[in-house]
C-alpha cells in the first residue's frame, strides 16, 4: 500500500503490488515528494543482513529502477530504514541513482535520545533533493554518522551569518536616510529660492513706472 498526495490536493491511498509497477504509473501521479520506507528485515542488524539478495527488497529494487526511467521525477525523497541499511549493497544502489538522477544527497542517523525524548531507537535517514540545501554538510567516509548536533551548530553558525549581514545593512540604512535627509533639505532650499525669485520678478513688473523728464 502507498499513498499519493497529488498536485489536485487529493489523497490516494492504493493497494499496489510495487514490484511490478511502472514509471508511467508513478509518473501519472504527479507527486513531487516521495516518503520512502523499505522493508527493514534486508538490512537490519539482527538479521542475516542479505540486502538486495532478500526477496523483501524486491519492490524497493524496483522502485530505484523506475525512477531512472521517469520522465517527472520527484523533486524531493525521504527515506527511513534501520541502522545497517546505509551498509549495504541496496543503500549503494539508492546513492548511485541519486546522484545519476541529479539529486543532492544528505544522510543522518538519528534516535528521539537525541531530542531529550526517552526513546533510544537510532533510525537512518536520507533526503534527496533536486535543489542544494540551504546549508551543506561536511562530507566524509561516513555521512550518515551526522548528528543533530552537528546540525544545530550549523544553524546557529547560519543564524550568525544572518546577524552579521543584519549589523552591516545597519549603518547603510542610516547612511541611506541621511543622503535622503540632505536630498530633500537641497531640494526644500532649491524650492525656497525658486519662489524668492519669482516673487523678485512679480514685484519688478508691478512696481510703478518713474517719471520722464521734459
Amino acid at each position: 500500500m502507498f499513498t499519493a498526495h497529488t498536485k489536485l490536493h487529493t489523497t490516494l491511498l492504493l493497494q499496489r503490488n510495487l514490484d511490478h509497477i511502472t514509471a508511467q504509473e508513478l509518473d501519472s501521479y504527479a507527486a513531487d515528494l516521495w516518503m520512502l520506507a523499505p522493508p527493514c528485515q534486508p538490512f537490519t542488524r539482527q538479521g542475516k543482513q542479505r540486502g538486495g539478495q532478500d526477496y523483501r527488497s524486491c519492490s524497493f529494487l524496483n522502485i530505484l529502477q523506475q525512477i531512472k526511467l521517469m520522465q517527472h521525477p520527484p523533486k524531493w525523497l525521504l527515506l527511513e530504514n534501520v541502522v545497517g541499511f546505509e551498509m549495504s549493497d541496496v543503500h549503494q544502489l539508492l546513492a548511485d541513482v541519486l546522484t545519476a538522477g541529479g539529486y543532492h544527497k544528505q544522510e543522518f542517523i538519528l534516535t528521539p535520545l537525541q531530542y531529550g525524548v526517552p526513546y533510544s531507537r537510532p533510525r537512518y535517514f536520507c533526503l534527496g533533493s533536486k535543489h542544494p540545501f540551504p546549508v551543506q554538510l561536511p562530507s566524509n567516509d561516513s555521512p550518515a554518522l551526522c548528528t543533530p548536533a552537528l546540525l544545530l551548530e550549523l544553524k546557529r553558525s547560519q543564524a550568525d551569518q544572518q546577524d552579521i549581514m543584519a549589523a552591516a545593512t545597519q549603518p547603510m540604512a542610516s547612511h541611506i536616510k541621511q543622503v535622503q535627509s540632505i536630498g530633500q533639505y537641497l531640494w526644500s532650499g532649491s524650492q525656497q529660492q525658486q519662489q524668492q525669485q519669482r516673487q523678485q520678478r512679480q514685484t519688478l513688473t508691478h512696481s510703478p513706472a518713474l517719471p520722464t523728464q521734459e
